[in-house]
């Protein structure tokens, strides 16, 4: 699945069940924003038309899109293509209308799990980016941050062990199933089958799609060798070459996966990866990372300029369409419950 239609398909995810959910990021959580798991699937066209910018500051006073350029809370131009507020639209009313579903079939009992107008998570503080630095680290280790936006997620990090309806009944299940579906399809029309269409070669979404800054790129090497000379003493036996994407269980190394079970959030994860956060910063990863990527992807922004606007006319149409349901449902308050 391609980054675009992952982003437009991962409400499906989320929509479900209070179930936990996931690794949904489909962005690269160290900031860059791209298919690749920060160069697990790198694009022969990385960098392509879009790498031949000027390097800028972090200071701030920089704009595209809206964002202002801050590399405090990792606010990037993609934060607003991969529009977090539509997402949680789309959910919260799915949930609502499960939960008149419900209701009609004698469910009281369930609950909606959704808020719309509530912060991001301290991690993602602009929805899509992420942000890792050492007071994130000392709190939540390698991982995100609990979502107000979704009760489901709470504890001192994002839960991901079990649905929040799992000691229903089975009728209980398997009406909310049926409800789940019924909402969805009336949201968005049916569900597809198989295999989720590619975006078409050449197309807007495809360059979006290949958009990626990888961490090997030869702008990043200087401060990636720094390092991994910085990270020496944590003994990493399988310590990548540059840091690794964070908030994807995948891309950790493989020795400490091991070392550290998923659940719930150990002092020896938060060590190490305070660690980390320190590394990056005095190493220059984060500075040149986030320069790096902003150009980019401003540069990116310039050279598609119609399909970015008419992409942001469309999502701009779209939440008013999805709030003025929200009104008219009879237990749709935009803010959730």
């Amino acid at each position: 699945m391609d980054l675009v239609n992952s982003h437009r398909s991962m409400i499906s995810h989320l929509i479900g069940l209070g179930s936990v959910v996931v690794l949904v990021l489909v962005c690269s959580v160290t900031g860059s924003c791209s298919t690749s798991v920060d160069g697990e699937v790198a694009s022969s066209t990385e960098g392509a038309s879009y790498g031949a910018v000027e390097p800028s500051s972090s200071s701030g006073g920089e704009n595209s899109l809206g964002v202002t350029k801050d590399i405090s809370t990792w606010a990037l131009p993609f934060d607003v293509i991969f529009d977090q507020e539509l997402s949680r639209l789309q959910v919260h009313l799915v949930h609502v209308w499960t939960d008149e579903c419900m209701l009609k079939h004698g469910f009281p009992d369930y609950e909606i799990l959704s808020s719309v107008d509530v912060p991001y998570p301290e991690t993602n503080p602009h929805g899509f980016s992420a942000l890792f630095n050492s007071v994130i680290a000392q709190k939540y280790g390698y991982r995100k941050a609990p979502d107000p936006g979704y009760r489901y997620s709470s504890g001192g990090v994002e839960n991901r062990d079990r649905s929040y309806f799992e000691d229903k009944s089975q009728a209980f299940k398997v009406q909310m199933y049926a409800c789940v579906n019924e909402a969805t399809v009336r949201e968005k029309g049916p569900v597809p089958t198989g295999e989720p269409p590619m975006s078409k070669p050449g197309s807007y979404e495809s360059e979006l799609n290949q958009f990626v800054v990888s961490s090997s790129d030869p702008a990043l090497a200087a401060q990636a060798k720094a390092w991994v000379e910085c990270m020496a003493p944590q003994g990493i036996s399988d310590l990548p070459s540059a840091p690794w994407t964070l908030q994807n269980y995948k891309a950790m190394p493989e020795s400490l996966r091991e070392r550290w079970d998923w659940w719930p959030l150990g002092a020896d994860e938060i060590q190490v990866a305070t660690f980390d956060a320190g590394c990056r910063e005095s190493s220059g990863w984060n500075q040149a990372l986030y320069d790096l990527t902003w150009d980019r992807q401003v540069a990116f922004i310039a050279a598609h300029h119609a399909d970015v606007q008419r992409e942001l006319d469309v999502q701009a149409a779209e939440k008013v369409r999805l709030r003025d349901l929200l009104s008219q449902a009879t237990n749709g308050a935009e803010g959730g419950s």
